[in-house]
Formats: C-alpha cells, sequence, structure tokens
C-alpha cells in the first residue's frame, strides 16, 4: 500500500463519517419534530381523558342530586297531601296534644315556649316546641313512645337530662311541621 492510496482512504472515511454524521444529523432534524409532536398529542390526549372522566364523574353526581331530588320532592308532596295539617287549623291543637301527651305519661311540663319558621323550598312551616319537664327516665320513654304514635307529624330534635334530687329535669326540644297557608285557599 502506498502513501497516496492510505491518505486517500483516510479521507474517504472522514468524508463517510461526515457523511454518515450529517445523515444523522438530517435523520434527526426531519424526525424529533415528529416525535415530540406525537409525544404532545399521547400527552393532550391523555388529559382530555382525564378530563372527561371528571366531567363523567360530576354529571353522574349531578343525575344522582337530581333523582334525590325529585325523590324528596314527591315524598315531601306525599307527606304533605296525606299527612300534613294547615298550620291554622291545627296548630294550637298540636301544642295542646303534646302537653297532654306528657302529663299521661307522668311528666309535669312546665312552660314551653314556641318558635315558627317556613321550611326553605317548601309551603310548609316548622313550629319549633321547647319543652321542660319533670319526671322520670320512664315517664321520659313512655312519653316518646306516646310521640312516635301520635297522628300528628312530630320530630324531637334535641334531649337534655339532669338529674336533681326529686327526679329528673328534662328539656326537650320538638319540631311540629304543618302545611303553610290557609284551608280555604286550598280548596
Amino acid at each position: 500500500m502506498s502513501r497516496r492510496s492510505s491518505g486517500t482512504r483516510r479521507r474517504l472515511a472522514w468524508l463517510a463519517l461526515l457523511l454518515l454524521v450529517a445523515n444523522g444529523v438530517l435523520f434527526a432534524a426531519a424526525t424529533w419534530p415528529r416525535l415530540n409532536s406525537l409525544r404532545r398529542a399521547e400527552s393532550r390526549a391523555k388529559e382530555v381523558s382525564t378530563r372527561r372522566a371528571a366531567l363523567e364523574k360530576v354529571w353522574a353526581q349531578a343525575t344522582a342530586r337530581k333523582e334525590l331530588l325529585a325523590r324528596n320532592r314527591s315524598d315531601i308532596e306525599s307527606l304533605s297531601r296525606d299527612h300534613l295539617k294547615y298550620r291554622n287549623e291545627d296548630l294550637f291543637g298540636t301544642q295542646r296534644e303534646i302537653e297532654r301527651l306528657a302529663r299521661e305519661a307522668g311528666l309535669k311540663p312546665k312552660k314551653s315556649t314556641y318558635s315558627i319558621s317556613k321550611v326553605r323550598g317548601t309551603d310548609l312551616v316548622r313550629c319549633d316546641v321547647t319543652l321542660p319537664l319533670d319526671g322520670s327516665y320512664s315517664n321520659l320513654t313512655a312519653f316518646l313512645a306516646r310521640i312516635e304514635s301520635a297522628k300528628r307529624f312530630l320530630l324531637v330534635e334535641q334531649m337534655a337530662l339532669s338529674q336533681e334530687d326529686q327526679g329528673a329535669k328534662m328539656n326537650l326540644r320538638l319540631s311540629a311541621i304543618f302545611k303553610d297557608g290557609d284551608t280555604r285557599a286550598a280548596q
């Protein structure tokens, strides 16, 4: 091998290496943007999928709440139609019945207080009754059983008990629910 041919071979090798590097650079320049574009598209697809799943979850919750509200509205209408009386015709009778049920159970009702408020979103009125009572625990359970079996819609909201020498002192908060308005207007 002569010196000339080895120099030529070196130049050809460098030229081949340079062409190989240039080809690699051109290949990278041509494929890199597509590769990045593909990665961005995959990333956007994942993000859209995550958003869709979140929106479907929110939609399912909204649908469930809508169904619950419809059932509640139906229950309120059924309760109102079948079990509740108008406030102007039954308020005082209910107050007297609560005190009568307490006396029949062996309790001694003290001065009770009443407050009336509208039930938001309905045509119902709530009468909160705070009733201080003296008696025994068995008298209280008998009274609660009588409240439960009463024909009126009464709720026991809160009970507070304390013991004294002569027995127990109780403070009971009940609620009675009525239709608002006038019976003549409903007919």
